[in-house]
């Protein structure tokens, strides 16, 4: 029942299986499979019939088409087959809900990840793996840390045992994390994110009769909370009842 619960998300929509769903209301799981270009299947199943779906060349190792199953769709050749024969078994022999998983095996145990901030990526990946996590370098972000030690990690704070824990390394060129300007007027919000070392564009005024005629910052690209370096560009998304007085009200606020 475990088994089923979670194989049946992989007919879901944007999952490998989601092609070959019928999406007739009746629950399925499924899996696919390939092999070295050679082969590919669909195998999905109700709770009264299962059927599978091949595609390959029947005369052993030798790729289809001009390299292998994935070129010229022919890899979805399997889910128009699967989805079919699957329609056609379902409207023969229908199917019921499958039983309900064991809570205790999908229950998701979950552990505190170690600030390794500050360490080698060598030292931080042992801590990590020490305490059971999947560890993974990732791209260098705008840090305190001195360039080329660990800034932080993806996810931080608690996370499911086992799962992956990405390393996030430092540039060393220091960062900012932009403040919720949103509902400021727009010249409080310049001066506010100018005063941390950002340069600040105001983006074209939106109407909005339900607006203050000085305009307010309804949100900032980059949004809130986003670390970025110093001298990045942040720009005000802004409205007003009246746009063509916004920018000089603006530049009165306080």
């Amino acid at each position: 029942a475990t088994t089923a619960y979670t194989m049946s998300r992989v007919m879901e929509g944007g999952q490998t299986g989601s092609g070959a769903n019928v999406g007739d209301g009746i629950p399925t799981f499924g899996k696919t499979g390939t092999h070295e270009g050679i082969q590919s299947w669909m195998i999905q199943t109700t709770s009264n019939v299962t059927s599978a779906a091949w595609i390959g060349n029947a005369s052993g190792g030798v790729r289809n088409g001009q390299g292998d199953l994935f070129l010229n769709g022919l890899d979805g050749i399997r889910y128009t087959m699967s989805r079919e024969i699957q329609a056609a078994a379902n409207a023969k022999y229908g199917g019921e809900a499958f039983p309900e998983p064991d809570p205790g095996l999908t229950k998701v145990v979950e552990k505190q990840v170690p600030n390794v901030s500050g360490m080698s990526v060598d030292e931080a990946t042992s801590v990590l793996r020490g305490e059971g996590f999947q560890v993974r370098t990732g791209d260098s972000i705008p840090g305190e840390q001195d360039k080329g030690l660990v800034e932080g990690t993806n996810p931080s704070g608690k996370a499911p045992a086992g799962s992956l824990i990405t390393l996030l390394i430092s540039d060393g060129k220091g960062s900012i994390e932009i403040p919720d300007v949103s509902g400021m007027s727009p010249g409080k919000a310049y001066s506010e994110l100018f005063e941390l070392g950002l340069r600040v564009e105001l983006t074209a005024c939106k109407t909005n009769p339900d607006a203050p005629a000085g305009g307010r910052v309804t949100s900032t690209d980059p949004s809130a909370g986003t670390q970025v370096e110093e001298g990045a560009t942040v720009k005000i998304n802004r409205e007003a009842s009246r746009c063509n007085a916004s920018a000089d009200d603006a530049e009165n606020d306080d």
